[in-house]
């Protein structure tokens, strides 16, 4: 099967020898997006200070970008990981996440991590989509969850996709 990779002059040119996505088949993988415009310059109003909300936004927009590149549309997210620098920014990418996706929600996970190339960046994150049609049989099963692990599950070409979170199951 063929591969294709995105290219946009609106994204930032990769600093490593990686793409920022590729389409194989009806599969899109989208990949170290983080809140940079593409010059390299870091989303937020003061320098040298870390702004988790307006990196993430810039994020958001530029996996948007990748994303419609490759042919696909939001709603066709079936997995998002993010990894954060510092734990005590998750409020704030957690409420930019809400903003970017609806019920039914992707699976997601959030991961701890130590840094990253470009000084000063919060966040990176990847995700797929998948451009055929997707099933998320998890949804409506229980209680609305919030935030960026509200999801159960989602079928999609043949795969499932989950959410590794605690579950209650006594109905509480």
């Amino acid at each position: 099967m063929a591969k294709r990779v995105v290219a946009s002059d609106r994204l930032m040119q990769p600093i490593a020898h990686f793409s920022h996505g590729v389409r194989v088949g009806t599969t899109v993988h989208l990949g170290a997006a983080a809140g940079v415009d593409a010059t390299r310059r870091l989303a937020g109003t003061t320098v040298g200070v870390g702004d988790m909300t307006a990196q993430a936004d810039r994020m958001f927009a530029n996996l948007r970008i990748a994303l419609e590149a490759m042919g696909g549309a939001w709603h066709q997210i079936v997995r998002v990981k993010t990894y954060i620098v510092d734990w005590r920014d998750l409020p704030a990418y957690s409420a930019v996440y809400a903003r970017q996706f609806t019920a039914p929600y992707p699976t997601a996970s959030t991961v701890g991590t130590w840094g990253f190339p470009l000084p000063q960046i919060l966040l990176e994150t990847e995700l797929v989509a998948c451009l055929d049609a997707t099933e998320r049989p998890m949804a409506g099963t229980r209680p609305a969850p919030s935030g960026p692990s509200a999801s159960g599950g989602v079928s999609a070409d043949g795969l499932h996709y989950c959410t590794a979170t605690a579950v209650d199951d006594r109905g509480a």
